[in-house]
């Protein structure tokens, strides 16, 4: 038999481990860890095929057989990952109520940088304070904020999960402010063995097809072990001009003109109906005579019909963006990006003496993401001048006789380009490691240290980038006297410029050379690189009257670095959007700890066992100094069937590269200015680094009691509570947060506010600082039961799980600038909350082949964002209705069927349907000329999909 050993279980000693110690009851445990049953059983839920040699779990560097870690964690297995029909593991874990909002391929359709990323956000404290590990080693990162993109790790490869959902940077070092999750390989494939899934949308739309295929095997006797494995995934997403009835709606945040302080009134409504009120596909007039017209296909001027609550920018109702009102700004965008990814893992190992073992890792990972992300627009800020050569005769002698040299238009240049990111990573590690054991003063020591290198190489190209210099002038037309030719106004002083003219006046009227001329490509090249290592030991040097006393150490280093190359015009900042600068940065860090375990009392009344575990870092960061963390907790097991558990920790996180040296980064946005009488201005909004950055502190609490009752075996209740408090968080204001707080007398927030002469926005720059304080706290909740149906009623058959998982958040709270926000059941899109309630309630039938599992899934809903005026008046609303929006509940549903297996060979087929009601997400909006309809990064608006597949081993 093989030694199975997990740090954290109680193993052949406890009632429910001789329960659950068949492979398949345990399977159905796996996930019901979230809220703290430990990792009790997760040696007896790995893939029956794998050889496990040890199970060392993620919330301690201790390996001691029976210990119970005092902090919270979670483990998802191979057979759950494969239940849900998951193709990607950061979809599985984003149904896990402890994650918060998620940065997904759907949630980035609007975002150029972060296109197509699956990343894990514990607490919704920010994905840059979730610690992603790869087999307790650091991966190399995706991005220049450090955060690893989980599209580049092999799902065929992951044998099991673990989460540790807590403070835990004296362990494992910077970023474990919200907690960890390691992603464990498999490490001894037997065969050959492979998938394929191909899945799409109730609406025939998000098709997904996936390949995996891994191989491993054994030479030298089985000294020398090989694995390899690859997958691709071709995920189409959701396009533009998409017929789903959400969008028909058009839902967005629009400005209330009549609002005054203290009228009662908020300053925003979210509504649908919303259309542009200065902009079109062939362009509406907003200035001199022909105010109020539009230009149709052709060019001929057309009424355009003003709708109700009329802004700088948006009303109800009225004339929509095209003259046949045939589509709308929500329409033309895309709804989810589609990527492509493919990876291979190469692993090899070798026991070089009977006590050392040798392991070399190697791995490459593509991803492409691509899509429609926006129109370069105008609202009502093209100047045309009277004497341009595509106005009619007519026209101009009209604007001559009201005596009006020029006028305002605005325009959404569908037909000139689209803004099309195709964003690229590439990445490729390469680790070397030793393990053993050696016998030193009385007790065996177990030692392992690994080197690694990785480079992540990151290519963005913007098609279809508006050149500002170039539009400026290709759009002031006039007549060449020479020859009657209409060329641009600055040809005539300088011929050979090259610029091409560009008709404006009607949806389609841009000649294809124009649009060329007035668009680019913005390219930016980008290389990530960390260089990693580590050494570490542990073992029992002696004991106490209670029992052993555990010690591990280690010494760590990393340097990462980011160099970035970005084209001429972007440097100068002159795309429409972007516009990226070169930086070169870099960082580097020592580390060292010491953790321990010490029994404290044993077998005594209410007290079974007593452990105080506890460990402390030193970190020294090459640009912010040296910074030290700890852990103190004590795991009591008053009983066989009650554990109490109980963990303080003080937790950090330096800058990240992209903090400090972040490039210039231009996006736009609309926002409404409260000093302008709440009108809303399409504005800059750039973000850029601040190397005077220092490292966040965290202050974390967490408590909890487990409860197995020996009288009903298979029944698990856990429940924990959870504070962070973290300090100088660093972020990036969202840029009408930053308005608001300039006008609500913030002094140290206009320096980043912007107006031209006429006091109207123009700019608000979005830099990145240490604010005050970001504190959360709530309680997860774990309810499992598992037992054969013969139990409960003899002639029924197969075997039952049942469980609930939950987590309450009492308060996500930001003090900033003396400003504090309530982001509890802020879902609004961009407003960085996170829903009250989460939880999923699931069931698994397993009868012999067959395995039936279903599940629901329910995410709170409410406010667009819990801001409100001086008065006291939430400052964006729903219109007409109840300032709430109702939560979302989504079931799933899915079959798998083994084929009689025979030799060691087997065959899997099996089907999922997901969201089978297909529920949509509540209307939230987003305050965009290009709005989505809710907040991807908690609900789901794709709807009902279909997946079908097979597996198969040999």
């Amino acid at each position: 038999m093989h030694k199975q050993r997990a740090a954290g279980s109680r193993g052949s000693q406890s009632r429910r481990g001789q329960y659950f110690g068949s492979a398949s009851f345990a399977a159905a445990l796996l996930l019901a860890q979230v809220a703290g049953v430990g990792v009790a059983h997760a040696a007896d839920a790995a893939d029956a095929s794998t050889q496990l040699d040890e199970v060392i779990v993620t919330a301690s560097r201790v390996d001691r057989a029976g210990f119970t870690a005092p902090t919270p964690t979670t483990t998802v297995g191979l057979q759950e990952l494969q239940k849900s029909g998951t193709t990607n593991v950061a979809d599985f874990l984003n149904t896990i109520p402890a994650f918060g909002a998620a940065t997904t391929p759907a949630s980035t359709a609007h975002n150029s940088v972060g296109s197509g990323l699956n990343l894990v956000n514990l607490r919704s404290l920010g994905a840059n304070r979730t610690l992603v590990l790869v087999d307790r080693e650091r991966f190399t990162p995706s991005t220049a904020t450090g955060r690893v993109d989980l599209n580049v790790i092999p799902t065929v490869m992951i044998e099991r999960v673990e989460v540790v959902t807590g403070g835990a940077s004296a362990a494992w070092g910077s970023d474990a402010v919200a907690g960890v999750v390691n992603l464990i390989f498999k490490k001894n494939l037997d065969g050959f063995a492979g998938e394929v899934t191909g899945g799409l949308s109730q609406q025939g739309d998000n098709q997904d097809i996936k390949t995996a295929l891994s191989w491993g095997g054994t030479a030298l006797d089985g000294r020398a072990r090989l694995s390899i494995a690859g997958e691709y995934e071709d995920n189409r997403g959701i396009g533009r001009n998409s017929g789903r009835d959400i969008l028909a709606q058009n839902y967005n945040v629009i400005a209330n003109p009549t609002y005054k302080l203290g009228n009662g009134q908020p300053q925003n409504y979210v509504t649908s109906n919303v259309n542009v009120s200065t902009a079109t596909l062939g362009g509406v007039v907003t200035t001199g005579p022909f105010a109020g017209q539009q230009f149709a296909p052709g060019g001929a001027l057309v009424p355009f019909t003003y709708g109700t609550m009329r802004g700088s920018q948006y009303m109800i109702g009225g004339s929509g963006i095209s003259v046949d009102n045939s589509i709308n700004a929500a329409q033309l965008s895309q709804f989810a990006n589609p990527v492509r990814r493919g990876n291979l893992y190469l692993r090899t190992s070798w026991d070089v003496t009977d006590n050392v073992e040798a392991t070399v890792d190697a791995s490459y990972a593509q991803s492409t993401s691509e899509g429609y992300l926006s129109i370069p627009y105008d609202l009502g800020t093209i100047t045309i001048q009277r004497d341009n050569a595509y106005l009619t005769a007519a026209e101009r002698a009209a604007l001559t006789a009201a005596n009006v040299t020029s006028f305002k238009m605005g325009r959404i240049n569908q037909d000139v380009s689209y803004n099309y990111p195709v964003n690229e990573t590439e990445t490729q590690r390469f680790s070397f490691g030793l393990k053993g054991k050696f016998d030193a003063l009385g007790t065996t020591w177990k030692w392992d240290g690994y080197v690694a290198t990785g480079l992540t190489h990151f290519t963005q190209k913007i098609q279809g980038n508006r050149i500002t210099a170039n539009w400026t002038q290709a759009i002031d037309a006039v007549v060449n006297p020479a020859n009657g030719q209409i060329v641009c106004r600055s040809t005539l002083t300088n011929p050979t410029n090259g610029c091409v003219p560009i008709n404006l006046f009607g949806q389609g009227s841009p000649s294809a050379a124009a649009s060329r001329y007035v668009t680019g490509t913005s390219m930016l090249a980008a290389d990530f690189r960390q260089d990693a290592g580590a050494v570490n030991i542990s073992g029992e040097p002696f004991s106490v009257p209670a029992g052993p006393v555990s010690i591990a150490a280690g010494l760590e280093f990393r340097r990462e670095s980011v160099h970035q190359v970005a084209d001429a015009i972007s440097n100068a900042n002159g795309f429409n959007i972007g516009n990226p600068h070169d930086i070169n940065g870099s960082e580097g860090v020592k580390e060292a700890f010491v953790e321990t375990v010490v029994p404290l009392l044993k077998d005594m009344t209410l007290v079974k066992s007593l452990d105080f575990n506890g460990a402390i870092r030193e970190t020294e960061y090459q640009t912010s100094g040296a910074v030290t963390t700890w852990k103190a907790g004590l795991s009591w097991s008053v009983t066989d069937d009650l554990r109490v558990r109980a963990a303080r920790s003080k937790d950090i996180r330096a800058p990240a590269l992209g903090e400090l040296y972040a490039s210039y980064i231009l996006s736009k946005g609309t926002l409404t200015d409260p000093a302008k009488n709440n009108q809303q201005f399409q504005v800059d909004t750039p973000q850029q680094g601040n190397v005077n950055l220092v490292p966040e502190t965290a202050d974390t609490t967490t408590f909890g009691v487990v409860y197995q009752p020996s009288f009903i075996s298979g029944l698990n209740i856990s429940v924990d509570y959870y504070n962070i408090d973290l300090h100088d968080a660093i972020s990036a204001l969202g840029s009408q947060d930053i308005v608001n707080r300039c006008y609500a007398g913030v002094a140290e927030m206009c320096q980043y506010v912007e107006r031209n002469a006429a006091g109207e926005l123009t700019r608000v720059t979005r830099a990145n600082i240490n604010l005050s304080e970001l504190k959360t706290a709530g309680v997860d909740f774990e309810v499992a039961y598992n037992t054969p149906l013969s139990r409960l009623y003899e002639p029924l058959p197969g075997d039952l799980s049942l469980r609930f998982l939950g987590t309450y958040t009492d308060y996500l709270t930001s003090v900033d600038t003396n400003i504090v926000q309530q982001l509890v059941n802020a879902v609004g899109f961009g407003a960085n909350g996170i829903p009250q309630w989460k939880w999923s309630a699931s069931a698994t039938w397993r009868n012999g082949p067959l395995t039936l599992y279903s599940q629901l899934r329910y995410t709170e809903g409410g406010r667009y964002d819990n801001l409100k005026d001086a008065a006291g008046v939430y400052t964006t609303q729903v219109l007409g209705g109840k300032n709430w929006f109702d939560g979302q509940y989504i079931t799933d549903l899915s079959v798998q069927y083994e084929l009689q297996p025979s030799a060691g060979r087997s065959v899997t087929l099996f089907g999922s349907v997901k969201n089978v009601f297909d529920t949509i997400g509540p209307p939230v909006g987003i305050g965009y000329i290009l709005p989505g309809p809710t907040n991807f990064s908690f609900y789901d608006d794709i709807g009902r999909q279909f997946q079908i597949g097979a597996r198969f081993h040999y």
